[in-house]
Order: C-alpha cells, then structure tokens, then sequence
C-alpha cells in the first residue's frame, strides 16, 4: 500500500516539477492536463483508502467489543466455578470426608488463610509498603517549551497523520 502511494506520489510530483521548468506552452499544456488527470486517481486512491481504514477500524472495534464480551464470560465462569467450588466444599465438610478419590481426579478439603484489611488507618506503619513512582509530567513540559523554556531531555516533536469522517 505505501509503495503504491509512492510511486503516485513521486509520479505527480515529477509532473509538477516539469510543470515549473517548462516554458513551451504546448507543453505546459500537455502536462497540465496530466496532473488533472491525476487528480481523479488521487481522488479514487484517498476514496479507497478511506474505506479500507474504515472496514480496518471497523474490524478493531468489533474485536474489542468481542474481547469485552468474553472477558464478561471468563469472570462469570470463575464466579460459577468458585460456586461450585464452595458446595463441594460444604458438601464434603456436611458428609464428614476430607478426601475423595475417582478414577476422574481427587477431591480433598485444603485449608488456607488470607489476610484481610479491615480498617487500613489502624495498620500500624511498620506494616505499611510505600511505593513511588516517577513519571513525566508531558502536559506541563509541553507547556514550558511551548512558552520558550527547553526543558532538558525532552523536545516537541509535530507529526502529521489524517484525519477520517
């Protein structure tokens, strides 16, 4: 797709260039009607292009919307497992067993324990973990260099890009 673009880029701007140098207006003629007649190509490359963006952005959202829904399936198959999960575990304690063997796989009862917070302000500090992170802050650093103030190890960089609607 970009060599393409390329070469109808390259290949218009050749004709502009000899459009300037030219002074025969036979031939000034000449070239003037191929670059017009380049511009229902542009016209038909930048019509394509906008659709093909269009169906490629299309397609990501409808990805993204797919990934929502099945993240959705994976938490409410975890809560369903955890569920079943806990009646087997009810089941075992109720029938007085705390291992059960099948050619299938084993059950057994396990016990663990997690630390649960109930009132964080009353954690003493020993037991607190402090963490600092350090990140750019790009919207102020633009500022200052947009105001005339370089900043060092940063600089502003323009892009160009399209815009479709």
């Amino acid at each position: 797709m970009q060599g393409f673009l390329y070469d109808i880029s390259e290949r218009y701007q050749a004709l502009q260039t000899a459009l300037d140098a030219q002074t025969d207006e036979s031939a000034v003629a000449l070239i003037a009607d191929a670059l017009a007649a380049m511009d229902g190509e542009i016209e038909t490359v930048c019509y394509n292009g906008i659709g093909y963006i269009k169906s490629l952005e299309a397609q990501r959202d409808a990805l993204k919307a797919e990934k929502k829904r099945i993240e959705k399936l994976v938490a409410e198959k975890e809560n369903y497992i955890g569920r079943i999960r806990a009646g087997y575990a009810a089941f075992l304690q109720r029938t007085g067993r705390n291992r059960v063997e099948t050619d299938r796989g084993n059950i057994s009862l396990a016990s663990s324990t997690a630390t649960k917070i109930d009132d964080i302000a009353k954690i003493p500090r020993d037991y607190i973990k402090t963490t600092i992170s350090e990140k750019p802050d790009l919207e102020s650093i633009k500022q200052a260099i947009n105001g005339g103030h370089p900043v060092a190890g940063a600089h502003l960089e323009e892009t160009t890009g399209i815009r479709i609607r």
